[in-house]
């Protein structure tokens, strides 16, 4: 007979799970800065750039972030948490001149992304989680203004870095990333102050849109 798998949250709440899932975490962004690093050296291209800061920041968010207190430790909200992080890690540079309009989209979302992470400060987190209820900063504006600035970052290396592949890889990543979304609000509004919070902060992404 077939045994359940049962997860013991004591174990995935633990302080040994939490530091050693957050140096993980530093760890994939670290190696994804190193991956891009040799890619920017091998074509030379500016936008690359950007996202080696982006996923710079995204390692030191990850070592400093706050213990959850709920980890939804379902194998599909992990696996579009996973394929959320790493489609984006595959665009391939080249296939499109540069422009100055792809390079201020990215410096745009980059810069959206500093804003949103000193407003969650070390609420940081990537599989839905409950690190705390943020409401300030850009957090006052959409309950997710991190997923927005990640796909400004990802328009603008794709504008240029324009091929069939990025644009493939880039709707795959919105579907994902959607359903993170899904599932982190499902984890947080077990919780009244987030779900007084979603009331007076009613759109997810882009005010007025979704």
């Amino acid at each position: 007979m077939k045994l359940p798998i049962v997860f013991n949250s004591s174990v995935f709440l633990g302080r040994p799970f939490q530091v050693g899932s957050n140096l993980i975490l530093a760890l994939i962004f670290s190696l994804a800065v190193i991956y891009l690093s040799k890619q920017y050296v091998i074509s030379g291209q500016l936008s690359i750039i950007f996202n080696i800061i982006f996923y710079s920041l995204s390692a030191v968010c990850a070592l400093f972030r706050k213990p959850a207190t709920k980890v939804d430790l379902s194998f599909f909200s992990w696996l579009f948490t996973f394929a959320g992080i790493a489609l984006p890690m595959l665009l391939l540079p080249g296939g499109a001149k540069e422009s100055l309009i792809g390079y201020f989209v990215q410096i745009s979302g980059i810069a959206i992304s500093i804003i949103g992470l000193v407003s969650l400060n070390r609420s940081f987190g990537l599989v839905a989680a409950h690190r705390g209820i943020v409401s300030n900063g850009l957090y006052r504006f959409v309950r997710h203004p991190l997923y927005f600035s990640y796909e400004i970052s990802v328009v603008g290396f794709i504008i240029n870095n324009f091929n069939l592949w990025n644009i493939f890889l880039f709707c795959v990543h919105i579907c994902c990333q959607l359903q993170r979304i899904k599932y982190e609000e499902d984890i947080l509004s077990e919780d009244g102050a987030y779900r007084q919070y979603a009331t007076k902060t009613k759109w997810r992404l882009i005010p007025f849109l979704y």
